[in-house]
């Protein structure tokens, strides 16, 4: 057997390896970028801090609803030339942002930028890797987001280093030029295309998929509705506490470096997830890592309630957040693969994924109000009460999967 078919699902690595590449690049420049950089615009045009986020959420509503149409398109046309495209799509929205000259031009390049993520980013990129691995490609999820769990890590300094020396339009110009250059190239090369009747190709050698790879008879009653609960109940917790968790620490008494220093910590047992997915996932059903996701996601929020009281609890909020959080998005592939088998995946992961970006978009603005209202232990009630919704659908899900 050769190296790559021990490291890969056969007939995947150049897929799994290049999407691995091209994710990290595009939540870099298309997602993480904008927290940076959001400062700096706003300071030149002097706009508010909620006008900046209001029109990115805007942007993430506009992605939702353009979802099930790409994923549409992706079963249809194979992944190369939609991704392909969206790279150089993405590109030209990042120069439009750097010519950005008042509101109106940028909340267009705004929201352009976030449909082109709908069509290169962690949704596109699982169905291609199901295209070419087939309904084998749960370790091929789980690899990418290994890899791009790192864009923060990688883009926020690299962003600030590059402040140091240019200007932000110039930054823009080099964060498009990385989607031009490198993005479009990888997603024309490695990903499978279309066969002359349109079916798209699959890489993959014909092995049989294992018991836990596939559910093996027809999904659960209602899987469609309690995974979509599931789906959006996590991505409101997750989106609300990513964007404010500085400000929640601040809110129970954490000073900013400490608040970055649990927030670094996260990082780590994210990954160390992502690491012990990749070696035990193959022996047991995803059903049971989206079980561990989502309820860890829960105790996790509990726990921040009290991490101003307690270190203990505040180091426990890190662990349980970051194992939920980094299992959350392998989840998001592997189990609707699981359930409804490889043939129509982009349609029905778009389905699902509509609705959870316009929550996603929803979820800031939403958290900020209830702050204002009643403080940030109420609202970090309600995220904790959102995860709790999304364990609770999921277990009802998995005893119907079961039975």
């Amino acid at each position: 057997m050769r190296f790559a078919d021990r490291v890969f699902v056969p007939g995947t690595a150049a897929a799994t390896s290049g999407l691995a590449v091209t994710q990290t690049i595009g939540y870099g420049t298309l997602f993480y970028s904008f927290t940076i950089l959001s400062g700096e615009f706003a300071a030149e045009f002097g706009w508010s801090r909620s006008f900046v986020f209001g029109v990115f959420s805007v942007g993430l509503l506009a992605s939702g609803l353009a979802a099930p149409f790409v994923g549409s398109l992706l079963d249809r046309a194979g992944a190369r030339r939609p991704m392909a495209l969206g790279s150089l799509m993405a590109a030209a929205s990042l120069l439009a942002m750097a010519a950005t000259e008042g509101p109106a031009s940028f909340i267009a390049a705004a929201i352009a930028s976030q449909l082109a993520s709908a069509l290169v980013l962690y949704e596109a990129a699982f169905i291609a890797v199901a295209q070419a691995g087939g309904q084998r490609a749960r370790l091929g999820i789980t690899q990418i987001t290994l890899v791009a769990g790192f864009a923060s890590t990688i883009f926020w300094p690299f962003i600030v280093w590059l402040l140091g020396f240019l200007d932000w339009r110039q930054v823009y110009l080099v964060l498009a030029g990385l989607n031009a250059l490198m993005c479009a190239p990888i997603h024309w090369w490695a990903l499978p295309g279309r066969t002359g009747t349109g079916t798209p190709v699959r890489a993959v050698t014909p092995v049989p998929p294992a018991a836990h790879e596939r559910l093996g008879r027809a999904p659960p009653r209602h899987a469609m509705l309690l995974l979509g609960i599931c789906f959006c109940g996590g991505a409101v917790a997750i989106t609300a506490t990513q964007i404010h968790l500085v400000g929640i620490l601040a809110g129970l008494g954490f000073d900013v470096a400490a608040a970055a220093g649990l927030g670094a910590l996260i990082g780590p047992f994210q990954v160390g997830a992502r690491v012990t997915e990749i070696a035990f996932g193959r022996r047991r059903s995803p059903m049971v890592s989206g079980l561990v996701s989502t309820i860890f996601l829960t105790l996790g929020l509990a726990l921040l309630l009290l991490a101003g009281a307690s270190r203990a609890a505040a180091i426990g909020f890190a662990a349980f957040y970051g194992i939920g959080q980094g299992l959350t998005y392998i989840v998001r592939g592997a189990v609707p693969l699981y359930l409804f088998g490889a043939d129509g995946y982009g349609r029905i992961t778009g389905r699902l994924n509509s609705a959870r970006l316009m929550l996603s978009g929803a979820a800031p603005f939403g958290f900020a109000w209830l702050v204002d209202r009643w403080g940030e232990a109420a609202a970090v009630i309600v995220l904790a009460g959102c995860a709790g919704v999304a364990a609770a659908a999921f277990l009802a899900l998995s005893v119907q999967a079961r039975h």
